[in-house]
């Protein structure tokens, strides 16, 4: 839709080709004001200036059109010429267009209908009116709603504006006139996809079948086949685009820009009706025709650029002489200047040089003996850990109470599974995240052989493969207790079988643990006068990660955590 804009916007009621400025219009411009100041002639003057600002806006010398459109404006003013005034101020308003400056372009043009109301000049009512819609369509190619709300004019104005060149049109009974209105009321109102464009859209169609311009009639025609599409008729769309090809057919010659219009909107048809095939088709044919667009626009501009520079070409030259002579003694000067600066450079380069690496070295050097005692911290830890467990496990053989036994053979598991993460940290490398998989999977067969269970069959799915520790700490010890919870309730009298699955959902991390027990924990799970221990231990920690534990009976017991996603 962006692509079909874009060409409508290239094209009003026009092709693409626009008149090229040449030397003779600018020639007789510069005639027309010598002339006229010879013959002290204001209204001449005035016209020479506007002429002259259109041939520099035409060669994209902004500057210079800017300055002898305002001498044109001017000396209108002191006439109280108020045609050629709204005039002035509708070129302006264009200049600013081509700049894409739709507020200054609004601005002019409001201007020029203030000039042209207050006097009653119809003529350039209807110009100005329709110029305010052609803006709107130019600042409506590419809007997202903020900047709709912040347009510098509102739809229902330029709607209201194009309902009076409308107007204007009808009462001067020119017929072209009046489809070219509704043309663009059609555009306006399809840009807020209202169902009224087709009826306009399809008046300026048939009023323009008549007319001698054949790519004004071809634009409207596209733009009522894009509005059909829009409204989900795509067959009338059909019958709107095969009469614009015969025309197209039968016509000698056919702007570039309108055969590109045209094939764009019949991809956008055959995409709408599922054929891909054509559409792409069709957008192929497109895109040849916007290289080519693009090919004669660089032609253009470089005929636009080559009489600018024919038109300043006598002011350089005579400037040439006297800048050589500066340049000569400017350029000595300069290069022994260079010469000082490049000498100080190496010397303050060579001199950042040796700063920067002997910085290096040093933070080399103590980003290695700062991981190295990272990893010996981590080493130390895990053998304290392991001296507790291996307390606790001759404490636990010298006791005959089971209960007892019971309950220093989960503190040790819950040790050991701190243990499995502190020795990830030694050992890896990269001491800054932890392998999750492995450590669920040293956690289960920890907590079995702790369980006397030998044979365990684990399934472990992660989308999230590497937590930071801190995170990792308080997971591995929740999925501990759950493990250990397996043991305890669910394989009394079948072989363990558990999933450990987990699944990213934006900013959350999803983790789902589930065995294959018997025994439903629903009513244990729910009543907090329940909860032994180990869930106790559970529910503080899914609060100190900020997370929620929900649990499900489904074939066996399901706990779901879903916790905040560590920043990165």
């Amino acid at each position: 839709m962006k692509l079909l804009f874009i060409t409508l916007l290239l094209i009003v009621f026009g092709d693409y080709t626009k008149p090229k400025p040449d030397e003779e219009r600018v020639n007789y411009a510069w005639e027309v004001l010598e002339k006229a100041i010879q013959e002290k002639d204001s209204v001449n003057m005035a016209e020479g200036y506007y002429l002259l600002g259109k041939r520099h806006a035409d060669i994209l010398d902004i500057e210079e059109a800017y300055r002898f459109f305002y001498q044109a404006l001017s000396l209108n003013q002191k006439l109280n010429n108020h045609y050629q005034i709204g005039k002035v101020y509708l070129r302006l308003a264009h200049l600013e267009l081509k700049q894409n400056h739709l507020e200054r372009a609004i601005s002019y043009t409001k201007d020029a209908v203030e000039v042209f109301e207050k006097n009653d000049i119809q003529q350039g009512l209807y110009s100005a009116y329709t110029l305010l819609g052609e803006i709107y369509l130019t600042g409506d190619n590419d809007r997202s709603e903020a900047r709709l709300q912040s347009s510098p004019i509102s739809l229902d104005s330029v709607l209201h504006y194009s309902l009076k060149a409308e107007a204007i049109a009808v009462a001067e009974g020119d017929m072209e006139d009046i489809a070219k209105t509704r043309f663009i009321i059609g555009r306006l109102l399809l840009s807020q996809r209202n169902p009224k464009a087709l009826d306009h859209l399809s008046y300026a169609a048939k009023a323009l079948e008549n007319s001698s311009s054949s790519t004004t009639l071809l634009n409207c025609m596209a733009a009522l086949a894009h509005a059909w599409i829009v409204f989900d008729a795509p067959e009338k769309s059909s019958k709107v685009l095969a009469r614009a090809q015969e025309i197209i057919d039968s016509v000698g010659t056919i702007g570039l820009t309108t055969k590109a219009n045209h094939h764009t909107v019949y991809s956008m048809y055959y995409k709408k009706i599922g054929d891909w095939q054509k559409a792409l088709e069709h957008h192929e044919f497109a895109m040849n025709f916007y290289k080519l667009i693009a090919k004669s626009e660089r032609n253009e501009n470089l005929s636009k650029w080559r009489i600018r520079l024919e038109i300043e070409k006598k002011e350089i030259e005579l400037k040439i002489r006297n800048q050589e002579l500066k340049a000569r003694e400017e350029t000595i000067a300069q290069q022994k200047l260079l010469i000082i600066i490049s000498i100080i450079s190496l010397f303050l380069f060579g001199l950042l040089s040796y700063f920067l690496y002997k910085n290096y070295t040093k933070q080399h050097f103590l980003s290695r003996k700062n991981a190295f005692l990272i990893q010996e911290q981590n080493h130390r830890v895990k053998n304290n850990l392991q001296i507790i467990s291996s307390i606790l496990n001759l404490q636990k053989e010298h006791l005959s109470d089971i209960a007892s036994q019971n309950a220093l053979a989960e503190s040790q598991a819950r040790i050991d599974s701190v243990v499995l993460l502190h020795r990830q940290l030694y050992e890896n490398s990269d001491f800054e995240l932890i392998d999750m998989e492995k450590l669920f999977d040293d956690i289960i067969n920890s907590v079995a052989l702790t369980f006397g269970k030998g044979n365990v069959k684990s399934e472990i799915e992660l989308e999230t493969k590497f937590l930071e520790p801190d995170t990792a700490t308080s997971v591995g010890v929740i999925v501990n207790e759950l493990v250990m919870n397996s043991f305890k309730h669910a394989f009394q009298n079948q072989d363990p079988t558990i999933t450990i699955t987990s699944v990213e959902r934006k900013d959350k991390i999803e983790i789902t643990y589930r065995d294959f027990g018997q025994d439903n924990l629903e009513e244990l799970f729910r009543k907090p006068e329940n909860k032994g221990f180990g869930l106790q231990l559970i529910d503080l920690i899914v609060r100190q990660i900020n997370g929620r534990l929900t649990y499900h009976f489904d074939n066996g017991s399901v706990f779901t955590l879903i916790f905040n996603k560590p920043s990165t």
